[in-house]
């Protein structure tokens, strides 16, 4: 939230603000005062926000003070967390739809219009944010989905095939997941000890190399200078901003499957470790 605010101030759009766990208490009172009145236009805050009392009373009469006030848009951002795979991530999610159009005033009186922005959506998850966002089949004729090039330059994938087969059947269905799970395990470990190499073989001509070859597969342009500018647009944007000079000035995320046991990340979450959890093999 921080760093969004930051970045529309940046851009002249300076009646903004957020709300967020960091603030000390009266810090968040004069944000709420100001909101109260008209001082904000966009307010970011946490799902979590909704279902506090005190929130959704001024919400619910914004529209009582001198100044009339009302809602336009609730925008929903990371909208695929109200889907069937995020309900044990922020369960608060599931009822911000029915929680923005229940307390949120608009000056029709009709329901605040719903935005939901995510770059992670197929089409079973738009499915579900249709369901959980109560959206009704009469209404779907007027709910828009724009889905844009969701094609990332910066991301590649790898896909590793787990081939081995066990010895001996017939084979208890246990006993079998326990064999792959081993076997996925492995493998998992030897890609990561090995990307550690990868990584530090990364420098500014691996970049250009990757950006060409997004441009140039995967982007529909013709023009063979349009594509020479785009990549090094590119490239003078991560020289300027990430100042990076070597493989050493850059960094990676690595995404672990689960926090706990043989696809954990440590053996400091793991009660049972075995010295096969990620981190021990990164270091």
């Amino acid at each position: 939230m921080e760093d969004q605010v930051r970045v529309l101030k940046e851009n002249w759009i300076d009646n903004c603000d957020f709300i967020n766990s960091n603030l000390e208490f009266n810090e968040k009172k004069k944000k709420l005062i100001n909101f109260r009145y008209g001082e904000s236009m966009f307010l970011f805050v946490s799902p979590e926000r909704l279902v506090i009392e005190e929130f959704r009373k001024i919400i619910n009469t914004i529209d009582q003070s001198d100044f009339s006030l009302a809602f336009s848009y609730c925008v929903i951002d990371e909208v695929h967390c109200v889907s069937e795979w995020g309900h044990d991530f922020r369960t608060t999610y599931l009822m911000l739809g029915n929680n923005a159009q229940k307390y949120a005033k608009t000056q029709s009186g009709r329901e605040v219009c719903l935005i939901g922005l995510t770059a992670t959506a197929s089409f079973d998850v738009l499915a579900d944010i249709e369901r959980e966002l109560k959206i009704k089949t009469e209404e779907s004729t007027d709910a828009i989905i724009s889905i844009d090039n969701t094609i990332r330059p910066e991301l590649f994938f790898q896909l590793i095939e787990q081939t081995k087969k066990p010895a001996n059947f017939p084979i208890l269905e246990q006993s079998l997941k326990d064999f792959i799970g081993r076997e996925k395990q492995r493998l998992l470990n030897d890609f990561y000890m090995n990307a550690i190499s990868i990584l530090q073989t990364i420098d500014i001509d691996t970049i250009r190399r990757s950006l060409e070859q997004h441009f140039r597969d995967f982007e529909i342009i013709e023009k063979e200078e349009t594509i020479n500018r785009l990549i090094e647009d590119t490239l003078l944007r991560i020289h300027k901003e990430l100042n990076v000079q070597n493989s050493y000035d850059l960094m990676s995320i690595i995404f672990c499957p689960h926090i706990t046991g043989s696809f954990g990340i440590t053996s400091e979450a793991n009660p049972f470790p075995r010295n096969i959890e990620v981190f021990e093999n990164l270091i």
